[in-house]
């Protein structure tokens, strides 16, 4: 299966998903000869279905990817998680929807608030990773914001991202994930930007 397709299978369980306010992560593909596994990682703010509901979009995706896989049986694998801030790409897609709601501040200060980080010698035998650092940058304006210029730039952080000496990643126990997500709204464009560190327990 090629790249393309796989980004045709991305973007139909992104749009899925979105039809009743679930974020999703990047899809993780397992491919064999008999079937292809899908890992989904996603956040529902409210939880108002049950398994049976979501047993049921599962067949109901599985169906619309294996027609997209020329008939190839497509298991789908849901991964879910508890908050927004443990997967970069279903932050920027939170941040962006609430983008409606709030400001920059008031997001930055719910977020930081609930997100808590790990300090670099702090070891956790509970959970496999620690969130050690989180980044967000709006670049743009939001219909909450009317006093600003529409290229400003906007970021804050809390916690720490220890970027080895080649300036480019973070140190070898750690793992650095960046995603973006832009829109629109009734005043210009906005692209929400997330970095999010994360350090592997021993």
């Amino acid at each position: 299966m090629t790249k393309a397709n796989l980004g045709l299978l991305t973007q139909r369980i992104q749009s899925y998903f979105s039809s009743f306010k679930t974020f999703v992560g990047e899809p993780k593909y397992t491919l064999n000869r008999s079937k292809v596994i899908v890992h989904i990682p996603y956040f529902q703010p409210k939880q108002e279905m049950t398994v049976d509901q979501w047993n049921k979009h599962c067949e109901t995706l599985g169906l619309a990817l294996s027609h997209l896989c020329k008939g190839a049986r497509v298991e789908i694998r849901l991964v879910q998680l508890q908050y927004p801030y443990l997967d970069s790409c279903i932050l920027g897609q939170y941040l962006a929807f609430n983008a409606g709601k709030y400001n920059f501040l008031r997001m930055k200060k719910k977020l930081f608030k609930k997100a808590t980080t790990a300090k670099a010698n702090t070891k956790n035998s509970y959970l496999p990773y620690s969130l050690m650092g989180l980044k967000m940058e709006l670049a743009g304006r939001l219909t909450t914001q009317r006093s600003i210029p529409r290229k400003t730039v906007l970021n804050a952080h809390k916690g720490s991202f220890r970027i080895d000496q080649s300036g480019t990643n973070v140190k070898n126990e750690e793992s650095l994930n960046l995603s973006h997500y832009t829109s629109k709204n009734k005043v210009a464009a906005y692209t929400m930007k997330v970095w999010l560190s994360h350090k592997k327990n021993s």
